[in-house]
C-alpha cells in the first residue's frame, strides 16, 4: 500500500513538471505575451490614456518582434463557433420575437479577430508577411469594425501591392455610401500623399445625407493624429467632424446626443497633433460642461467621473489644462472612494502639464 502511494505521488509530480515544461516551451510563452498584449491588455484601465496603453502595447509588441505576426493572421482567420452559427441562424430565419432575443450577444470572436489585426498595426512594415490574410479580410469578413481595422492595418503596413490602388480608388469613389470610405481614403492618401483628390473625396463624406457611423470617425481622427502635421490636408475635415452631433452608429452611439465628447476629444487630440491647435480641446470642455449642466444628462452617469476622463485624455494640451485646473480643483471628491482615484490622477496630469509648459509630444510615425 505504501509502495503504491509512493508511485502515485510520483507521478503527479512527474505530470506536474511535465505541464510545467509543455508551458515554457518557447511558442506557448509567445502564444501567452500575445494574449496579454493583444487579447487580455486592460487598455481599458481608468488611470492612463488611450496614447499610453497604445505606447506601452506597441513596446510589448515590437520587443515580440515578427515571431507573433503568423499568429496573429491565425487569430484573423478565426471563426465563429458552433453556438455563434446557431443563434446567427436563429436570427436570421426564425420568428422575428425570437431574433430579438438572440441578436445583442456579441459574436466572441469579433473582438479577436479586431484585437489581432490592432496587434498587426503596432507592427507597421514588420507585419507585411500578413498582406495576403488582410486582403482576404477586407473581400470576405462582413464584420464592419474588423474590416475598418484591416484598412488602418493595410496602411500601416504600406501595402502597395498590384490591384491595390485600383481597389482603394473604387473605395474611395463610393465614399457616399460607404461607412468606411474615409479609411479607406487615408489608405490611398497614404500611398499617394500629393494626390488632392483624394482629400476632397474625403471631406465629401461630411455632405448630407451622408451618416458616418461614430467608430469610423473616431479610428479616422485617431490615424490622422498618428500621422501628426503630415495629415495637415485633412483639418477641414477634421473641424466639421468636431462639431457633428454622434450619429448613435458604432460604439458610443448608444449615449446619445449628450455625449459628443467621447468623440470629439479624439478629434481635438487629431487636430492638436497636427497643428497644434488648442481651440478643438477648448470647445470639447465648453460641449462637455454645456451638456452636464443640461436637465437631460442622465442620472446614470456622473459628470464628475467624465470629466476626469476627459482630462486624461487631453492632458497634453496646455491651454485644455489651465481651464480645466479650476473645474477639478472646486470638485468635493470626500467620500467618494471611486471618483478619489480618478480626480488625483487628473489633478496630476494638469499639474505636470503646467509645470513643463510644453505639451509632451509624441514621435510620428
Amino acid at each position: 500500500m505504501k509502495r503504491r502511494v509512493q508511485f502515485g505521488v510520483l507521478a503527479v509530480l512527474v505530470g506536474v513538471a511535465g505541464w510545467l515544461a509543455w508551458q515554457q516551451r518557447p511558442a506557448a510563452r509567445l502564444r501567452r505575451q500575445l494574449d496579454f498584449w493583444v487579447h487580455r491588455h486592460q487598455r481599458g484601465e481608468s488611470l492612463t490614456s488611450q496614447a499610453e496603453r497604445l505606447e506601452a502595447m506597441k513596446a510589448g509588441l515590437r520587443a515580440l518582434g515578427t515571431n507573433g505576426v503568423p499568429l496573429l493572421v491565425g487569430d484573423l482567420e478565426r471563426r465563429p463557433g458552433l453556438p455563434v452559427r446557431i443563434r446567427r441562424w436563429i436570427r436570421d430565419n426564425g420568428p422575428a420575437s425570437l431574433g430579438r432575443l438572440v441578436l445583442p450577444r456579441r459574436d466572441p470572436t469579433e473582438d479577436c479577430r479586431a484585437e489581432a489585426v490592432l496587434g498587426l498595426q503596432v507592427l507597421g512594415r514588420d507585419a507585411r508577411l500578413a498582406e495576403p490574410a488582410l486582403l482576404r479580410a477586407l473581400e470576405e469578413d462582413d464584420n464592419p469594425r474588423v474590416r475598418g481595422e484591416v484598412i488602418i492595418a493595410l496602411g500601416a503596413i504600406g501595402a502597395d501591392g498590384p490591384g491595390i490602388l485600383s481597389m482603394l480608388t473604387s473605395g474611395t469613389n463610393d465614399i457616399p455610401s460607404h461607412q468606411l470610405g474615409p479609411l479607406f481614403g487615408i489608405w490611398l492618401w497614404r500611398l499617394q500623399p500629393t494626390n488632392a483628390a483624394v482629400v476632397e473625396l474625403v471631406c465629401q463624406a461630411t455632405n448630407p445625407p451622408v451618416v458616418l457611423s461614430d467608430w469610423c470617425v473616431w479610428r479616422a481622427a485617431e490615424v490622422l493624429a498618428d500621422l501628426g502635421p503630415a495629415a495637415h490636408d485633412f483639418t477641414p475635415w477634421l473641424q466639421t467632424m468636431l462639431r457633428s452631433q454622434p450619429s448613435g452608429k458604432g460604439p458610443g452611439g448608444a449615449l446619445g446626443p449628450y455625449f459628443p465628447h467621447q468623440g470629439r476629444w479624439r478629434v481635438a487630440r487629431a487636430l492638436w497633433r497636427i497643428e497644434t491647435n488648442a481651440e478643438p480641446a477648448l470647445f470639447t470642455l465648453r460641449s462637455f460642461t454645456n451638456a452636464a449642466a443640461s436637465p437631460e444628462w442622465p442620472a446614470q452617469i456622473d459628470p464628475a467621473s467624465e470629466l476626469c476622463r476627459l482630462v486624461r485624455e487631453l492632458s497634453e494640451i496646455p491651454e485644455f489644462c489651465a481651464a480645466v485646473k479650476p473645474l477639478l480643483e472646486s470638485m468635493d471628491v470626500h467620500g467618494q472612494e471611486n471618483l478619489t482615484w480618478l480626480h488625483s490622477n487628473a489633478l496630476q496630469r494638469v499639474e505636470r502639464t503646467l509645470n513643463a509648459g510644453n505639451a509632451r509630444r509624441p514621435a510620428y510615425r
